[in-house]
């Protein structure tokens, strides 16, 4: 091992002292350092249209699981009458109904961050 002779150390720069941090400072904050916005992303009191809203989704989403797999609405029943339910025809209307709704109340809901993709689907149906 090599040791720096005590008469050229004094042309090394000095360490800065450790302000007592168990990291490298790197000149800029760590993510776990970063200050997260922790505040609510949607408004504090509780809204029933926004209730509503979600409530229209769900269906529209149970709809959409049962269109692509009709064994799951009666796992025991006969294929043929689980294929002969249209699943298809009342996804479309729950869909519509769903748009229907949030157009009528799009001054309360157009806030809500979670229906910007479909306000963005309702405004511009082409760019899909």
């Amino acid at each position: 091992m090599r040791f720096i002779p005590h008469a050229l150390t004094r042309l090394l720069p000095r360490r800065r002292p450790r302000a007592g941090l168990p990291y490298a400072d790197f000149g800029a904050p760590m993510p776990w350092q970063l200050q997260m916005d922790t505040g609510p992303s949607e408004p504090a009191e509780p809204c029933p249209e926004h209730a509503h809203a979600l409530e229209l989704r769900r269906h529209a989403l149970n709809l959409e699981t049962l269109a692509n797999n009709p064994e799951l609405a009666d796992p025991d029943g006969d294929p043929k009458e689980l294929a002969a339910r249209d699943y298809y025809a009342e996804l479309d209307a729950a869909e519509e109904t769903l748009h229907a709704y949030l157009i009528a109340h799009r001054d309360v809901l157009g806030d809500y961050p979670e229906w910007a993709a479909e306000y963005d689907f309702i405004d511009h149906p082409d760019e899909v």
